[in-house]
């Protein structure tokens, strides 16, 4: 004889299995309508949702290079003019204002050939790198119980900033005139890092990247590859826990431009 309470197990479970196939096949067949079966196009949406728009086609040309190239200088004029940096300078103050003065003329020349081209004006630091990092400098240089050298330091990945950004803009260009003009600009901020770089390591000891005695990366006269277009790191700011803040200093790109 049967005993009735497996039989009643039995079917209890049979009919909980069949409730559940049954809600899969429910929810599958829903899934293939959403789709519109497998042949269908676009991702399946469930509920009411607005159609995508994209993005709006930007031309990136000579102008819109020229007005990044110009913002980039005003950026390191901005930067190095704070009073953070300049009150931090010590004895080479009259070397920070050097550079904050070739740059302002390499700001003039650019938005000359800008003008030329019939590109609007640029009066403001690049926007996005100075929220990015910009600020962020200034506010470890502050800080800073090393202050003097950190404002070397920061001026040296400027350099070494501008002579990268110049140096991938050289083949964007479409005017011969242009490319050469980026070109120039690349090495005088080269020659003017290496300037920088002998001022914080003298001599033989400047050429060769290396740490100093507490582990932190020097600045060298020479950079390990000829030409660098990476962003440049700067250690700055005061030491937290046995470590000071590197900060890269990003190159422009598409959502930088001044378009």
């Amino acid at each position: 004889m049967e005993n009735p309470m497996q039989m009643d197990t039995t079917s209890s479970l049979s009919r909980r299995t069949l409730l559940r196939r049954g809600g899969m096949l429910a929810a599958t067949g829903g899934l293939l309508a959403a789709c519109g079966g497998s042949t269908g196009e676009g991702i399946a949406r469930i509920g009411i949702a607005p159609e995508p728009v994209g993005l709006d086609a930007v031309a990136v040309d000579d102008v819109v290079l020229l007005r990044t190239a110009v913002s980039m200088e005003l950026l390191v004029v901005d930067l190095l003019s704070r009073e953070a940096v300049t009150g931090a300078a010590g004895p080479n103050a009259g070397l920070v204002s050097a550079l904050v003065a070739a740059h302002g003329g390499n700001r003039d020349s650019l938005a000359a050939l800008t003008s030329e081209r019939g590109g609007a004006a640029v009066e403001e630091p690049n926007a996005k790198l100075m929220s990015v990092w910009g600020e962020r400098t200034v506010e470890l240089v502050a800080a800073s119980d090393r202050g003097e050298r950190d404002v070397l330091v920061l001026a040296h990945g400027l350099e070494e900033l501008l002579a990268a950004t110049h140096q991938i803009l050289v083949p964007e260009m479409t005017e011969a005139v242009l490319r050469g003009r980026m070109a120039a600009l690349a090495a005088g901020s080269a020659r003017r890092a290496a300037v920088i770089a002998q001022v914080l390591n003298p001599g033989t000891a400047g050429f060769a990247p290396g740490t100093d005695e507490s582990g932190n990366p020097t600045v060298a006269t020479l950079p390990t590859t000829f030409g660098q277009t990476v962003s440049p790191q700067v250690v700055l700011g005061p030491e937290t826990d046995g470590a000071r803040a590197t900060v890269v200093l990003d190159t422009p790109g598409p959502n930088s431009f001044v378009y």
